[in-house]
């Protein structure tokens, strides 16, 4: 800039050498200087609009491209009934993340209509891509899947899925009441019919849902929480089935829709599927073959092709597959070591559960639910401290000195151009003119000099601050117990937020800003200095007029704080909402819901839209007072000043920030999670730590509520013992608090009283990496490859890891979404064992297994049990049945123990729950 002014004047001298002429010279110099300025002004609005373009170009190529499974077309024919046969005919098919792995291989398959169809056999044969293609979330390779005898590819997408209902191991519920979870299951038509309530009652009596849901505060108005997590597996399975039952399908597919339920939980839900199922098209998949032995037929499946079928008594007399699985998941009702049982008996262990300690329960509930009121979005209270911040900058103290120097320096450049500039007005035309030109050209150089180091060291600061904030955030937030996380506030998509966009933002108060503040500062100080010196009365007059450019400045200011808050929480409900659709796509269009979701999220981005613009009215008015304050202030300046020119007084030499809002807000964000004290900080030093551990547990009158409903106790005064070496089986209906016994174990949550003495999952969850990383999480050090081998090979995983092309360098997907649930669950029990415990918990370590795999992994777990103390959650009570002791628990107590052998001579709760899993 400095250099123009110089070539301007120097070439402007040459070119009018009369001095009357010179004010030719500056109309020019001011027009060029004026638009460059307003060219200037432009440039980082041509930046947004380039990042905008290059944005718009990924958005339009999603908005572009054709689906070629299109569920909101209206294309495709729609039949007058969806009861007809299912026909799979010649079917090729491979996922299209993994086209060198087939899946299916020439399937046939016939379902006839108002058939129960059950396909069992090995996890991972193909049983849920079956249910897949039929929902059309995949087509396959080759072959065709038939409704009567139209290629359900020829069928209008909505119509079809609007006519199956769908149930699957890994039930989906939304961020919203039990009711509206349920409702989501009809058609716009049947959810504003008069008789809903009695509909949704009914379909929930049948899932066997009712009772656990009117104990709740809110019943039906229950939040579930953020993927249902506020609710048991269980109580999420049977409000998932209720969404199904509701539906009232022609076509129903039930993905090991009961593994997660208890036995009496799953009798009755069975009970009310069949009767659903009755004069339906049912395909039922599942491991747990008590759910499937009354089916018309049942289809046993391996590696994508069916190696036997017929009825349940036809199979078992072929003594084939089946029969083998069913035998692995048969209970034993005799003590082959023991001729006669009494129960006067009890084991050893047994007794160290006194009879004083077995409760008999109140018809208690376990459930979390997320507070009734939404999240209010507060404007942080109290000043931010700028010390804190600035001393996660320490390392670049140095740099920061020499950012700060060139600030103060650019600060002073002007005020002196002012001076210079003001003599230029007097000499121009004159043999001077080049002197100053030259000058220019000096404080043109300067004012690179100052300009890099203001700008880019300060800017290479601020990146290495945002990055140790980040860093911070990040342990802070995994330091927090758990029942941080089951807090609404503190959502996926809004601590993800923290990490992301909020530590970036917090820059706006360092670096750039910084050195902005000083130069301004510089600026006025060096201004106000040279002013009174020149000119103390005009001084005055114009530095009456910063209050009202202040008063603007600071009324802008407050309107984006305010906003800005307001916006944050609102965008952040609306991305929710976006996020939380797109990771349930499948449940979505399972549902034929994908115009519910759009309008939900249509709705979302009304409020932050509205608040917006509501923002940029007054932000924009207070920006357009302070420039006419502006403008006033030198209207005011050169009257006046004229004035003293005029009056003989001086001469005409005499005459002549970022926005911080968001940056404030991302800070007080970033403090309130650096600050807070976890309750159970994994990461601390404090505690004993014993050099030998044995594992004896004990837990002693332990009653707990969830931080996040303190309102439902869930442990009504549990006590149980565990000894080493011993294994311990806790069993009871779903939502009865044996996975929360687990999670005060691992001391997820401490309980509310009682005490639990260390010595004196149904979901399994993977990593978005390779198979090895996943398992060499497990343990404690680092670990070599035979290590990871070896676990694998317990857990009966390694010969399907090294049958994949990549072995064990194959990445598992998003949540372990590229391979099967029971392939999932056997490397979650591989990551387990790697590690060498002294204390094994198993909570439905084995729920997704098929019997084959289930026995050996079971074998696996007996042998890493030995020398350990185990504690096993189960519904399926094969698993259990060689356990050293066995806890019923109900209601959030123990009710019976013993044995599996005592308990059964005891004729009691845990009897009826073996005589339900019968299978011959």
């Amino acid at each position: 800039m400095f250099n123009i002014y110089a070539l301007t004047f120097w070439y402007g001298n040459t070119l009018v050498p009369d001095p009357m002429h010179t004010g030719d010279v500056l109309n020019v110099f001011f027009a060029i200087i004026i638009g460059s300025f307003s060219l200037g002004n432009a440039t980082p609005h041509i930046t947004a609009i380039a990042s905008a373009l290059g944005a718009a170009n990924g958005i339009f190529e999603t908005i572009d491209r054709v689906s070629p499974i299109d569920a909101l077309s209206p294309k495709g024919e729609k039949l007058e009934s969806a009861k007809q046969d299912i026909e799979f005919k010649d079917i090729d098919f491979h996922y299209p993340s993994r086209k060198d792995v087939p899946i299916l291989k020439k399937f046939n398959l016939k379902v006839k209509t108002g058939q129960t169809v059950a396909l069992v056999g090995l996890s991972g044969s193909g049983k849920s891509t079956i249910v897949k293609l039929l929902e059309r979330f995949y087509d396959p390779v080759s072959g065709s899947v038939l409704l009567g005898s139209t290629d359900i590819r020829n069928l209008n997408i909505s119509w079809l899925r609007s006519n199956i209902g769908m149930v699957t191991q890994e039930p989906v519920l939304f961020d919203t009441t039990i009711k509206e979870n349920i409702i989501l299951g009809l058609d716009a038509e049947h959810a504003n019919a008069p008789d809903l309530s009695d509909r949704i009652e009914n379909a929930c009596r049948q899932a066997n849902c009712w009772d656990f849901i009117q104990k709740l505060p809110d019943k039906l108005d229950t939040k579930v929480g953020e993927a249902g997590g506020m609710l048991s597996g269980g109580q999420k399975q049977r409000i998932a089935i209720a969404r199904a039952i509701i539906k009232n399908p022609s076509i129903i597919l039930l993905d090991e829709a009961t593994s997660a339920l208890d036995t009496e939980s799953e009798r009755v839900v069975q009970a009310a599927l069949e009767t659903a199922a009755a004069n339906r098209t049912t395909i039922i998949i599942a491991h747990r073959l008590s759910t499937v032995k009354n089916a018309n037929l049942i289809v046993v499946m391996d590696a994508g092709e069916i190696i036997e079928q017929g009825t349940h008594a036809e199979l078992l007399e072929k003594k084939g597959n089946y029969y083998n699985l069913v035998q692995a998941q048969e209970l034993k009702t005799e003590d082959p070591q023991s001729p006669k049982i009494t129960a006067s008996s009890p084991a050893a262990e047994a007794e160290a559960i006194k009879k004083a300690d077995l409760q008999t329960p109140d018809k208690g509930v376990v459930v979390l639910s997320l507070d009734k009121d939404n999240e209010k979005a507060k404007k942080p209270e109290g000043k931010l401290n700028y010390g804190r911040l600035m001393a996660y900058n320490k390392p670049e103290y140095g740099l920061m000195a020499l950012g700060i120097f060139g600030a103060l320096c650019n600060g002073g450049i002007q005020p002196v151009f002012a001076i210079i500039f003001s003599k230029v007005l007097t000499i121009l035309g004159t043999s001077l003119t080049n002197t100053y030109s030259l000058i220019f050209v000096g404080l043109a150089c300067g004012a690179f000099i100052t300009n890099f180091l203001q700008l880019g060291l300060l800017k290479y600061c601020g990146e290495k601050m945002t990055r140790r904030v980040r860093y911070q955030v990040f342990v802070a937030l995994l330091k927090q117990e758990i029942g941080f996380f089951d807090m609404e506030e503190n959502a996926a998509g809004a601590l993800t937020s923290k990490l992301s966009e909020e530590a970036n933002l917090v820059m706006g108060l360092t670096g750039p800003f910084f050195g902005a503040v000083l130069q301004s500062i510089a600026g006025v100080a060096v201004g106000l200095i040279i002013a009174f010196i020149s000119c103390w009365q005009l001084s005055l007059v114009i530095l009456g007029m910063v209050p009202l450019i202040a008063a603007a400045g600071y009324m802008q200011l407050q309107a984006l704080v305010g906003f800005g808050s307001k916006t944050k929480a609102a965008y952040e409900a609306a991305s929710q909402k976006a996020s939380e659709a797109i990771q349930t796509i499948r449940t979505v269009a399972v549902l034929n819901k994908e115009e519910v979701f759009y309008k939900r999220y249509l709705d979302s981005i009304v409020l932050p839209h509205q608040i917006t613009i509501k923002g940029a009215f007054l932000t924009s008015g207070g920006f357009a007072f302070s420039q006419s304050i502006l403008h006033f202030a030198w209207a005011v300046s050169f009257y006046y000043g004229s004035r003293l020119v005029v009056w003989g007084l001086y001469t005409t030499g005499d005459n002549h920030t970022p926005d911080a809002a968001k940056a404030k807000l991302a800070a007080f964000s970033i403090f309130a999670v650096l600050d807070r004290k976890s309750l159970i900080d994994p990461t601390s030093e404090g505690g004993e730590k014993k050099e030998k551990v044995q594992g004896n547990v004990s837990v002693k009158n332990a009653r707990f509520t969830y931080p996040a409903r303190p309102d439902v106790e869930v442990l009504k005064g549990l006590s149980l013992d565990a000894f080493v070496g011993k294994t311990v089986a806790l069993v009871g209906q779903s939502g009865c608090g044996k996975s929360t016994v687990m999670g005060l174990l691992e001391r997820w949550y401490d309980p509310s009283s009682g005490t639990i003495t260390f010595d004196n999952i149904e979901e399994p969850v993977l990593f978005n990496v390779s198979i090895r990383d996943n398992i060499a999480y497990g343990a404690t050090g680092s670990v070599d490859e035979l290590a990871i081998q070896e676990a694998a090979k317990l857990a009966n995983i390694h010969e399907f890891i090294i049958g994949l092309p990549d072995k064990y360098d194959t990445l598992v997907g998003e949540k372990g979404g590229q391979i099967s649930g029971g392939q999932k669950q056997r490397i979650a029990i591989a990551r387990a064992l790697i590690r060498d415990p002294r204390l094994l918990l198993l909570d439905e370590a084995t729920s997704a297994l098929d019997s084959e795999s289930e026995k050996v992994v079971q074998e696996a777990l007996d042998n890493a049990a030995k020398g350990r103390t185990t504690i096993v959650i189960a519904h399926r009570l094969s698993t259990i049945q060689n356990a050293d002791l066995i806890l019923v628990v109900g209601g959030g107590a123990v009710i019976e123990s013993g044995t599996h052998f005592e308990l059964l001579e005891q004729k009691g709760s845990y009897y009826q729950l073996v005589n339900q899993q019968k299978l011959v």
